[in-house]
């Protein structure tokens, strides 16, 4: 994606050239809590089990104490976890997790639950638009033999509700700051599956690396078939009325008619003439800041699309630019710009490629097997 390129229209001066295809999902990176695993390391010594007579609506529940040797330690860590699970009104916000091993040891896994960070961290509006990288740590201790009251507690908690609270050795449990789980995993070593929290960890404490944080993967890359289904999908739902006025515009297809003929295809020239529009009407979505890299500027302004698009409804009443000002260099442009976008996503080696002509991009387009009508 480009940011330098300008062009006028009805004497505007636009930003022009930030590529967007419609067809694959922009990609958001969050990051968890990273500071929670030093508060672990520095203060959590050892597991309790108990009963809790009341907690909230629960009666007589199981109870699961975090021990720390500071009280202080043990209300900032666990203040970070109450604010995840009241910001995603769920207990299980935060993840727990036994490893049993074949010496008799277990060990105990910490972590913010994925899918509970992304959706605190992307609205349900656009959620399904996104694909989330999250990346996050977690903790492990390993504690030696395991006791009757593990095995009790791993008997209850199948069927109940359990409380996680912190606790001292001078104070017992802190159950003002108890949390209600429902779900807590239980496994024996050769159980844990690959790209988890728990394998990560489980490494991580063999190798001795204990700040290595977990990413998670990418969602398996779209087929062309996909791809074309989906951007034909969001150009509909996005710009319903440019699409019907672009399709009765003369000067559009006269300019449709000549871009065609210089190998250009249908759905390029559409969805390139919508990013027009789109930057005619709200040039505000692709302001550059100068304090971010390249790379986070086009993810930046990517987000920022699709969030307006999806908050923003096209209707008749919105303004259009005057095709007649609209030059085919600069379609054949943005069409390069989206098209790298595309290029990219599906190989990302092209990114050493970013300054191809128009044509150039169009024929590597080709070489990819991706310019289908």
């Amino acid at each position: 994606m480009k940011l330098h390129l300008r062009f006028k229209i009805e004497g505007i001066v636009v930003e022009s050239s930030v590529g967007y295809d419609y067809g694959v999902k922009p990609r958001l990176m969050i990051i968890g809590d990273m500071e929670f695993p030093r508060l672990l390391r520095d203060g959590f010594i050892a597991l309790g089990y108990g009963y809790v007579p009341q907690f909230g609506n629960l009666s007589n529940a199981p109870l699961l104490i975090m021990m720390f040797k500071d009280e202080n330690l043990a209300e900032e860590c666990f203040s970070r976890f109450n604010s995840w699970c009241y910001e995603s009104k769920d207990g299980d916000a935060i993840a727990i997790s036994f490893i049993e091993f074949e010496t008799r040891d277990y060990g105990v896994c910490v972590y913010p639950d994925l899918q509970q960070i992304i959706n605190r961290s992307i609205p349900k509006i656009y959620a399904s638009d996104i694909e989330p990288i999250v990346v996050a740590t977690g903790f492990f201790k390993k504690f030696s033999n395991i006791s009757g009251s593990h095995t009790h507690f791993k008997s209850v908690v199948e069927a109940l509700n359990f409380v996680l609270a912190p606790g001292t050795l001078n104070y017992g449990p802190i159950l003002d700051l108890g949390i209600i789980k429902k779900r807590v995993n239980f496994y024996k070593e050769n159980e844990i599956s690959e790209q988890t929290m728990e394998s990560l960890l489980l490494q991580s404490c063999k190798s001795n690396d204990l700040e290595k944080p977990f990413q998670t993967p990418l969602e398996a890359k779209k087929d062309l078939i996909e791809i074309h289904k989906l951007r034909e999908t969001q150009l509909s739902r996005f710009f319903p009325v440019s699409l019907e006025y672009l399709r009765f515009n003369s000067k559009f297809l006269q300019m449709k008619n000549q871009l065609n003929e210089k190998g250009y295809y249908d759905w390029q020239i559409y969805q390139a003439t919508c990013n027009i529009i789109l930057k005619y009407r709200v040039p505000e979505l692709f302001d550059k800041d100068t304090n971010l890299s390249y790379k986070q500027q086009k993810d930046k302004i990517q987000i920022e699309v699709l969030k307006y698009l999806c908050y923003n409804f096209e209707d008749i009443s919105l303004s259009y630019p005057s095709l007649e000002f609209l030059l085919i260099s600069e379609m054949c442009e943005q069409i390069k710009a989206d098209s790298f976008e595309l290029i990219c996503y599906l190989d990302h080696t092209n990114l050493l490629k970013q300054n191809l002509s128009p044509e150039e991009t169009q024929s590597e387009l080709i070489r990819l097997c991706l310019s289908n009508k």
